[in-house]
Parts: structure tokens; sequence; C-alpha cells
């Protein structure tokens, strides 16, 4: 899932978590629903950097903040083994990088916009 890879990935968030990469499912191998969450929030928020407090508040109710990085830091880790090492960019603020992804929101939302403005829908285009 790195800016260099040609792999198309298909990210279904919208319902269940189902993640594809070369007809490969991926989605089983998130550490548990705070990895699908974890996931789920970076893919939603891929186009910016966002702060460990910030994902760490959207992981949990109220987090202790001196537990943060020990709770996040094995999350990212495993993230990074399933979607390659560089897929989770950033220390201090991360950010999700997955180039090629067609995720089903965007996919509804650019539907959604061109039905309003009477533009034909996008056939199997990536949409980032």
């Amino acid at each position: 899932m790195t800016s260099a890879s040609s792999h198309l990935v298909r990210i279904q968030i919208c319902g269940a978590l189902a993640i594809e990469r070369d007809g490969q499912r991926l989605d089983a191998r998130l550490p548990g629903r705070q990895g699908r969450l974890l996931f789920t929030y970076l893919v939603v928020n891929r186009h910016r950097y966002i702060t460990r407090h910030e994902v760490a508040e959207a992981l949990w109710r109220e987090p202790d903040p001196a537990a943060v990085d020990a709770r996040l830091n094995p999350l990212l880790s495993k993230l990074r083994r399933v979607f390659g090492a560089d897929a989770v960019d950033g220390r201090s603020t991360i950010r999700l990088c997955v180039a090629d992804a067609w995720v089903d929101l965007v996919a509804a939302a650019d539907r959604a916009v061109r039905g309003r403005a009477g533009i034909p829908a996008r056939r199997g285009c990536a949409l980032d």
C-alpha cells in the first residue's frame, strides 16, 4: 500500500469492514476491534496527518495521556506488519498511505455529487 505500489486496494468501511489487495482479504489480519477502528479512522482521514491524541480520542472514550503510546504503538506496528512498513507515515502525527485505493465511502460520495450534477459515474477508477 505504498505510493510505489501498483496493487489496487479495495476498502469497504460502510457496513462490515473489508479490505482486499490482489484478491486477498486483509481485514482478518487486523488486531481486533481497536485495530479495525484505527484503520477505519485512518482511512477516513488519510489525506491529513493526525495527532496521536486525536487518534486516542477516537479509539478510547477518555484516554489516559500517560498510556496513549503504550496502547497505540502496538496497534500501529500491527498495521505496518499487515500493510507494509511505510503504510503508516509519521510518529507524533500519523497518516495512512493508501495509493491506488478504492474506498466505498469515497465512491458513494462521488456518485452522489456526480448524480446531483448530472455527470455520469466513473467506472473502475481508483479513487483517492
